[in-house]
């Protein structure tokens, strides 16, 4: 009765736009008001391992970016995202490495270590949470339904020429897995990838992004059976292996615009990533531009034209931050040497988060 109680107070709080602390409110230490923003200091344990920094430091780069979200918002007529916005620098979950994430039904960012070890800045994820924080907490129901039809309305598949760049660096990749493993009827599936993305640079650059993509929706086993790049497949089922990834891949629909790799996981995460990007001035299509300020109510600009924000050349970097754990599994696997493998590898899943947290 009383979690009961609980869950009807936290829903309570939301409808009446109270956020709910009762998540954070166990170890806090203090909380910091920067520039109007709480920023709610967790405890962190005496063996967390922070690299080389102090918490102190992360702090004060923390505090120091925060305040660079709050002019950057501001410059943009964005700064309703900042009204009793929470942030709460909370200690780093062990076996699930994450810069952040928005709790919508307690209407908090939470920022990680993480944040700072990936990018040597907290600003990238503070302002994509924030994109979160707009997209549930200033945004109806009528313009997220505008903003998903405006992406649904922007989609692409493979052409037939992307396909055949794709089917051609897989047919090699299967080769070069083969040759690891010449002894075992089986090769680990995450090998054949790992030559993939070692083969990327060769495919267009469109090309690339779209296959970057689709390795990211991989991890969806909900979508794909052979989602657990641990399982091995028969070198017998080569032909039948290859057809079946290329018949999802080729009915795979992309966001044509192609923001960010990770723009193309749901409408909320694409929001998300024009958010932070908008608010950076870093490169976002005319015409994604266009319907975000649209969306926001921000009065049109005329805006210069700006040449080759519709190609692809930062999702270059992107490509190898996605694949990076195939990769490092496959020199794992090469270390193997003639090892017999014919079943599943033992390896931990991608944990889940709950609904109502975006990451």
């Amino acid at each position: 009765m009383i979690q009961a109680q609980q869950i009807i107070n936290s829903i309570e709080n939301v409808l009446e736009d109270k956020p709910s602390m009762s998540r954070y409110q166990n170890g806090v230490s203090r909380i910091i008001d920067v520039g109007g923003v709480k920023l709610l200091i967790r405890e962190f344990g005496p063996d967390v391992l922070l690299h080389t920094y102090t918490k102190e430091e992360l702090e004060t780069h923390l505090v120091k970016d925060i305040k660079k979200m709050i002019r950057a918002v501001a410059k943009k007529e964005l700064s309703v995202v900042l009204q009793r916005m929470n942030v709460a620098f909370l200690p780093p979950e062990e076996g699930n490495p994450t810069p952040g994430g928005y709790a919508s039904l307690f209407d908090v960012i939470d920022i990680f270590p993480d944040a700072y070890f990936y990018q040597k800045s907290f600003l990238y994820t503070l302002l994509h949470e924030a994109g979160h924080r707009y997209w549930y907490k200033f945004m109806d129901r009528d313009k997220r339904k505008e903003w998903i039809d405006y992406i649904r309305g922007t989609t692409d598949v493979l052409t037939e020429e992307e396909a055949s760049e794709i089917e051609e660096i897989l047919v090699k990749a299967w080769d070069k897995a083969v040759q690891l493993y010449p002894d075992n009827p089986a090769i680990p599936l995450e090998s054949i990838y790992a030559q993939m993305v070692a083969m990327i640079q060769d495919l267009s650059e469109v090309t690339a992004s779209k296959l970057a993509f689709f390795f990211f929706h991989l991890q969806n086993p909900e979508l794909f059976p052979y989602s657990d790049m641990n399982i091995t497949v028969q070198k017998k089922q080569k032909r039948a292996a290859i057809a079946d990834f290329m018949t999802d891949i080729k009915r795979f629909k992309f966001w044509q615009p192609g923001v960010s790799w990770y723009s193309n996981r749901n409408p909320a995460e694409a929001w998300a990533e024009v958010f932070w990007r908008y608010c950076s001035d870093a490169a976002v299509p005319a015409s994604v531009r266009r319907e975000f300020r649209l969306l926001c109510g921000i009065a049109p600009k005329k805006q210069k034209a700006e040449p080759g924000t519709e190609g692809y050349e930062s999702l270059k970097k992107a490509i190898t931050e996605i694949l990076k754990k195939i990769k490092s599994a496959s020199k794992w696997l090469t270390r193997q040497g003639k090892r017999e493998i014919y079943g599943t590898l033992p390896v931990s899943g991608p944990s889940s988060q709950p609904s109502l947290y975006s990451s």
